[in-house]
């Protein structure tokens, strides 16, 4: 069949706002790759019926991007493709399957293939097996029910591409408007410690400054969107100020596009620290249109900093929103009130915390419920 194959990738959300990174990350390297790939959205309401009368059919094979709200969704879509299309192939890949691929063997998911950690090379590696013929060298990263034991995610350090940007390309430009373009200028890797962290550890490979600024130019000029959100858990790794003036490059660049254009993205709340690059950097983001910078908060008490092994204390959590403000920033705070281990007293000082620093939101912070996932350090604990 060769590279003729006709491949579906599935992207199902339930949020119109944002596209897909880790779908047309893989798509765009695909197609340098000389791979015909076509990408279906489904970006709403979640409802396996209905997605499945819109969803295009006759692929040779179909790949799943798999997250907590669209896992059983994609899993009954799976099943209805292997009873209806016979021989074609249903492949699932994400975050979520790369830390769950063992259980969703174990609960009958109908996927011939997992792909574990970023998907760029063990998924091209996987196609030139099936359609060309070839060896499947990076079969340590792909699982399938068969075989499951001794797999690891792989780190992609292959990132020097644009994405695909057929979310944009088949929407009104008053459409793309209200949409927010998601990009990150690292690995996915995330270098916290977190104790109820689930995404995967190691090191760092940056893009280019230059491609991050072509690729905000091209979208804003060529589909009008004009929202752009870094979603590295982190834009500031690894915190020094080699990574400071890595970002201030950054803002120069676009600012020298001469655009209007919104930025959000993450940071730490060690990150700021009142220190005279801070005010600078603040100030040349403010200038640039970082409009919000979400903070990893997550706790007004010290007793539940610890228990979450943030590198934070409640004083670098004011701080770090205080000086954010202090530059016309908006800080998004990522906060969780509630937790297994829980006392009045942790969630009085998590109530006067909120109280203090002002959210948009009081009552919706302090309903947060801390997720307990498998395989967490966490979820180790309480195993215990």
């Amino acid at each position: 069949m060769g590279k003729g194959a006709r491949i579906l990738m599935v992207s199902i959300h339930d949020n119109r706002l944002y596209s897909n990174i880790g779908i047309e990350q893989l798509t765009g390297y695909l197609r340098l790759e000389g791979w015909p790939v076509d990408i279906f959205y489904h970006h709403g309401a979640i409802d396996e019926e209905k997605i499945w009368g819109l969803m295009p059919r006759g692929y040779d094979l179909y790949g799943f991007s798999i997250h907590l709200r669209n896992h059983k969704c994609c899993a009954g879509l799976a099943s209805r493709i292997k009873s209806t299309e016979p021989g074609s192939l249903a492949v699932f890949g994400g975050e979520f399957i790369t830390r769950f691929y063992k259980e969703a063997i174990a609960m009958g998911y109908g996927a011939d293939y997992f792909i574990l950690g970023d998907g760029e090379l063990p998924f091209g590696n996987l196609l030139s097996h099936l359609f060309l013929g070839t060896g499947l060298e990076m079969g340590r990263h792909i699982a399938s029910s068969g075989d499951f034991e001794g797999k690891r995610p792989c780190c992609n350090g292959t990132i020097g591409y644009f994405p695909a940007y057929d979310y944009y390309e088949g929407d009104t430009l008053e459409n793309n408007r209200e949409k927010e373009h998601c990009l990150q200028s690292k690995t996915n890797i995330c270098r916290g410690v977190c104790s109820f962290c689930t995404s995967r550890k190691g090191p760092c490979i940056f893009k280019e400054q230059a491609q991050l600024v072509e690729e905000v130019r091209h979208v804003a000029s060529t589909y009008g969107v004009r929202r752009f959100f870094f979603t590295d858990d982190n834009l500031f790794d690894p915190g020094d100020a080699g990574a400071k003036n890595r970002v201030a490059d950054l803002c120069r660049g676009l600012l020298g596009l001469g655009l209007d254009l919104d930025f959000k993205c993450y940071c730490k709340a060690t990150t700021f620290t009142g220190e005279a690059l801070d005010h600078d950097l603040l100030a040349l983001m403010k200038k640039t249109g970082f409009k919000d910078i979400f903070v990893g908060i997550e706790s007004g008490s010290d007793t539940d900093l610890v228990l979450y092994k943030k590198q934070a204390t409640v004083l670098d959590n004011r701080r770090s929103i205080e000086l954010i403000r202090s530059h016309g920033i908006h800080p998004i705070i990522g906060f969780i009130c509630f937790n297994p281990y829980s006392t009045p007293e942790t969630l009085k000082e998590n109530y006067h915390f909120l109280k203090a620093m002002d959210p948009d939101n009081l009552f919706d912070q302090m309903t947060t419920i801390l997720r307990v996932f498998k395989y967490t350090g966490l979820h180790q604990k309480m195993s215990k």
